[in-house]
């Protein structure tokens, strides 16, 4: 188990090193809300307080690494 703490954006890469997938905390929280959804679940606060689309950060700065896992 590991507990991974990522500031920006995720990048997944393809078999050709390529990015396949960016992910960012907004696509995470709209996949969590889908699912939870999609299941009939009770959604948990990740974000430990509201904030509206209209006043959620769009200029956050962006830091880019590299997780490389191999079989």
């Amino acid at each position: 188990m590991a507990l991974v703490v990522s500031t920006g954006e995720l990048h997944f890469l393809n078999e050709a090193g390529e990015v396949a997938y960016i992910e960012t905390w907004r696509s995470a929280l709209a996949r969590y809300r889908d699912n939870c959804k999609a299941n009939q679940t009770p959604e948990i606060n990740l974000i430990g307080r509201h904030v509206p689309s209209q006043l959620a950060p769009t200029n956050m700065v962006h830091t880019t690494a590299r997780l490389v896992l191999h079989r």
